[in-house]
């Protein structure tokens, strides 16, 4: 993820049951631009993908399947989920 507008790049490493954010710039399959607020509302689901790529708000480059991979495996836990399960 780049966000241009404060100056920051998150690299995230997915691996089997995780995703580990870095505040590295490396190399990725793709690089998500947008604006803080839009990550912002794109995690509160406030906006879609699609919407946002629509309005201009968001730029993918590189293997777009695979940002729509990792966008697509992420749930929506219950309000009230556990933490940890006795």
């Amino acid at each position: 993820f780049e966000l241009p507008d404060v100056s920051e790049t998150i690299s995230v490493s997915v691996g089997k049951d995780v995703v580990v954010p870095r505040m590295v710039d490396e190399a990725g399959a793709a690089r998500l631009k947008l604006d803080r607020a839009d990550f912002n509302r794109l995690i509160l689901q406030e906006v879609t993908v699609p919407a946002l790529i629509q309005s201009g708000g968001l730029a993918i480059e590189g293997d777009a399947s695979a940002a729509a991979a990792f966008l697509g495996a992420l749930e929506t836990p219950d309000f009230w989920f556990p933490v940890v399960t006795p």
